[in-house]
């Protein structure tokens, strides 16, 4: 390895700031925890000068014991004309109880004289005072962020060096250089970097990057490559606007890719990411690179050809490096490969024959808009039943059901369903009530089955609707796709109907037989 660099995630404080993200006191502890058992090195816990809910988040973790990580705090520099021991945002840094904190100020000169209401000497006074004050009352390590840095050198050079020699002169161990606007392009801040290097060769330097231009990942990359030792950034990108260099990026890249070492172990990359996204509510992003469900889905029949006899034709990594796994679609494209190695993904051994046959199926399938490309347990339902044939038996058969819309008054409406289904010979009805028609029929299902199987916990984890040929009006096709999951897996499954509640029922009605099927 050539290098280690240092992992400084602000998921908490600047990627809460992105837009829907609002992550409630008890998420941010768990974030807080599930960062520190990633061996991240930097948690930027939020911004205690500046709201309630940050200084309860960092009183409730004076009582957290963190094994790997430094908690830090965030604020700005003394206000003007203010005196730092009488500065609120700064006592709210020494509460905080952190060893570390990071503190920011601008290195651009417009910014000062346009929004600030201030001027440029007293801008590098209070950068000086604010950073021998921090480290005077107790604050181990301290960390300066030039904030609109790139833009401030490209404007006036000599200002924006002037505020990282404020920053040293205010004993700062880390000056780190934000691309505020995301505007800068990945060639300019190695240079602009290289640059910094030169004026200033015995200092540590980190990079802040937004992803306006989207290429927030690419300019952490290129900063590190010009010598910065600390890379800021926030898991899945969150962050304001466009957000921040993403982490899940920046991390194997940097390992798998230019040789550089750091604390993170990348098998638990892909985990990290969907455990972030659950608790900022946030669906994961199938397309993204590394983690993403998509990011070594193979389609095309050609290229399951030769993944299948070597997967370097058409993958950039073993997916298992980042705790990813290799995906077969099935389509209209698709080849006998598809379908026999996604078979074989699954547990299922086809013979070539029954592979033709299954694929014919499916292509009958699609035509008439049963995607099963990401619907595996309504695949594999098929696939028992081609290779079974006659000898095929489901684990439930419905007899009939019926779901009844309630509104009362002013009061939401609610639904009732009553099922009725065969189970190892035997005719069981129940009922059930639910906040609407399909979270009724699901309830009553499992309730029957329930009777007969005992099934873990089995939740409902994403929900799609989509008219297949809307130019026909109210008599078209609904595509409804559902997710599952219980506490160890998760599947996906599919129902086509002209009736929304009939596309539902096969949804449910096969992901709930998949799983019966492997207990």
């Amino acid at each position: 390895m050539d290098k280690n660099v240092l992992l400084y995630d602000t998921t908490l404080r600047d990627g809460g700031q992105g837009e829907k993200i609002n992550f409630a006191p008890e998420d941010k502890i768990k974030i807080a925890k599930k960062l520190d058992e990633k061996k991240i090195n930097y948690i930027e816990g939020g911004y205690p000068g500046s709201n309630i809910k940050d200084v309860e988040f960092f009183e409730a973790m004076k009582t957290v014991k963190l094994k790997h990580v430094k908690l830090v705090a965030f604020g700005s520099t003394r206000k003007p004309k203010t005196k730092t021991e009488e500065d609120k945002n700064l006592q709210a840094i020494l509460k905080s109880g952190c060893d570390v904190a990071c503190f920011y100020a601008t290195a651009r000169k417009r910014q000062i004289k346009l929004i600030r209401n201030n001027n440029l000497s007293e801008n590098l006074t209070m950068i000086i005072e604010t950073g021998i004050f921090l480290k005077t009352n107790g604050i181990e390590e301290i960390h300066f962020d030039a904030e609109h840095f790139f833009q401030g050198f490209k404007e006036n050079k000599e200002f924006a060096l002037a505020t990282i020699q404020a920053a040293i002169d205010g004993l700062a161990d880390y000056i780190v250089l934000c691309d505020t606007n995301g505007d800068c392009m990945p060639h300019e801040v190695f240079n602009i970097v290289k640059t910094i290097k030169k004026h200033f060769p015995d200092i540590k330097l980190g990079i802040h990057a937004h992803n306006d231009s989207d290429v927030a990942v690419a300019n952490s990359l290129e900063a590190i490559r010009a010598g910065v030792e600390i890379v800021q950034g926030t898991i899945n990108g969150y962050g304001e606007r466009c957000g921040n260099a993403n982490l899940i990026s920046i991390i194997p890249n940097l390992v798998l890719k230019m040789n550089y070492s750091c604390s993170f172990n990348l098998t638990g990359l892909k985990e990290l990411g969907l455990y972030i996204g659950e608790c900022a509510n946030r669906s994961p992003y199938e397309a993204a690179a590394y983690v993403g469900d998509s990011a070594f889905a193979h389609k095309g029949g050609r290229h399951v050809y030769f993944v299948k006899k070597d997967p370097s034709t058409y993958e950039h990594i073993n997916p298992s490096l980042v705790g990813n796994k290799r995906r077969i679609l099935i389509s209209e494209v698709s080849g006998t490969s598809n379908i026999e190695l996604k078979a074989k993904e699954l547990g299922l051994n086809l013979d070539k024959d029954q592979a033709i046959k299954l694929l014919s199926e499916i292509k009958k399938q699609e035509k008439r808009g049963l995607d099963l490309e990401a619907a595996d347990a309504s695949f594999a339902l098929l696939a028992e039943k081609i290779i079974n044939g006659n000898k095929y038996k489901p684990p439930f058969k419905l007899k009939h059901f019926r779901v009844t819309i309630v509104k009362e008054g002013d009061n939401p409406c609610y639904s009732e369903a009553t099922i009725c289904i065969e189970i190892d010979g035997e005719d069981i009805f129940r009922g059930a009530k639910g906040k609407g028609p399909v979270d009724a029929l699901k309830k009553a299902l499992l309730k029957t089955i329930g009777k007969k199987r005992q099934l873990d916990f089995i939740r409902l984890m994403n929900f799609k609707v989509r008219v297949v040929n809307g130019y026909i009006g109210t008599d078209a096709q609904v595509k409804v796709s559902m997710a599952f999951g219980d506490s160890k897996n998760t599947w996906n499954s599919i129902g086509v109907s002209e009736d929304i509640i009939e596309a539902c029922w096969q949804a449910i009605s096969d992901a709930t037989a998949y799983k019966l099927t492997n207990l």
